[in-house]
């Protein structure tokens, strides 16, 4: 809407598809301190790495990113998280 590349209605219905999306928030206090202790332990910038690896550390799932300023600062870094250089492509 603000490139005016949608018009208010376009964008209303994203929006209302996003809301109807089956995401499951999680939001405990132990996450919220682990994510500042990863910012703290790797220095990071900013806090959403942190939650995102809190997240995955936290649902024992794995994290991929392309994000290789990040994956230079993870040092060592965590066995969940992978390059999606490294994804095995077939």
């Amino acid at each position: 809407m603000r490139s005016n590349l949608l018009t208010k209605k376009e964008a209303e219905t994203i929006y209302q598809a996003f809301c109807d999306f089956p995401i499951e928030y999680i939001d405990t206090p132990n996450l919220k301190k682990n994510a500042w202790f990863i910012a703290e332990k790797y220095q990071l910038l900013t806090l959403y790495d942190s939650v995102f690896l809190a997240v995955s550390e936290y649902t024992s799932a794995q994290f991929w990113t392309a994000d290789y300023v990040l994956l230079k600062k993870l040092n060592p870094r965590p066995n969940s998280v992978y390059s999606l250089t490294d994804y095995p492509l077939q």
